[in-house]
């Protein structure tokens, strides 16, 4: 058959397949699942049968076009039965090569959920400064809550002067320190104690 008529074109990998799968139907398969495991060195048979029909170059990539299929590569187990043309046994495939299958199907798979995960947008200073603003208010809402669930009055814990030099405290009676946040600031509240002020705002 293959002497006959002219060359298959080098890019219609398809079209070889399908000729080999009329030439030696109990090996090649036009159905990707139901395509099993070639003998190792199948390129030098085809290749002797062809007689020249179809170059090597063409012929090694028809072949890694036909085993590279999904349900090819699943069929690689160590163990499987691989087949000559005539579709006897012949070999086994190796442990080496069971593992080798299941490392090219993972690093497809990387690849193809690679393609498919939306782009991120890098972040500009603006987003970055936005993000921080957010935060500090989130921080500052929680901490007003959380005072104000103890008893504390607002103004005693959070004073519209600051803490610097000069600083009295609220005209709400006496007061105590009942905690400091981190940066050093500190909050009163008042109580029937003495107003305490931190060694380090005397």
């Amino acid at each position: 058959m293959f002497s006959e008529g002219p060359t298959v074109d080098s890019d219609k990998d398809d079209e070889i397949i399908a000729l080999l799968a009329e030439r030696w139907p109990r090996c090649f398969m036009l159905a990707e699942d139901r395509r099993l495991p070639l003998k190792v060195g199948i390129f030098h048979d085809l290749k002797a049968a062809l007689g020249g029909k179809v170059s090597p170059d063409q012929l090694s990539r028809t072949l890694g076009t036909y085993c590279s299929a999904p349900d090819y590569q699943r069929r690689l187990k160590d163990g499987a039965a691989r087949i000559d043309l005539d579709g006897q046994r012949a070999g086994t495939v190796t442990p080496s090569e069971a593992m080798w299958a299941r490392a090219g199907r993972a690093e497809r798979r990387d690849e193809y959920q690679r393609k498919r995960a939306p782009a991120v947008k890098p972040s500009s200073l603006a987003d970055l400064r936005a993000a921080g603003t957010r935060r500090k208010a989130s921080r500052t809402a929680r901490s007003r809550r959380s005072l104000v669930k103890m008893g504390a009055s607002e103004e005693a814990c959070f004073p519209r002067a600051g803490l610097g030099s000069g600083w009295e405290a609220p005209n709400e009676g006496p007061a105590e320190l009942t905690h400091r946040r981190p940066g050093g600031a500190a909050f009163y509240r008042r109580s029937k104690g003495r107003f305490n002020v931190p060694a380090s705002r005397r």
